[in-house]
């Protein structure tokens, strides 16, 4: 019995890690809610990002960890477009 209690709790944990890793994905995030209403990603200053992604919070129901997932999607792709 007791091994099947631990099998159980391990893959609980893995369960509920997998879901936190997804939603904390802010690609996916962005993907999923902004995209309904911005087809493309948009430019912004670091400054400006959080404020947008703040407005965004509210219109699109995201969580604060949510957000600075998608504010931390948007720097890095900024970084990766710039030469």
């Amino acid at each position: 019995m007791k091994p099947i209690r631990i099998l159980i709790i391990a893959l609980a944990s893995a369960a509920i890690a997998s879901a936190s890793a997804r939603i904390l994905d802010g690609e996916e995030i962005y993907q999923n809610n902004c995209t309904r209403c911005h087809i493309a990603i948009h430019t912004f200053a670091p400054k400006r990002m959080a404020t947008v992604a703040h407005h965004m919070q509210v219109r699109a129901m995201l969580t604060r960890e949510e957000q600075s997932a998608v504010i931390r999607y948007l720097a890095e792709t900024e970084r990766k477009r710039k030469p």
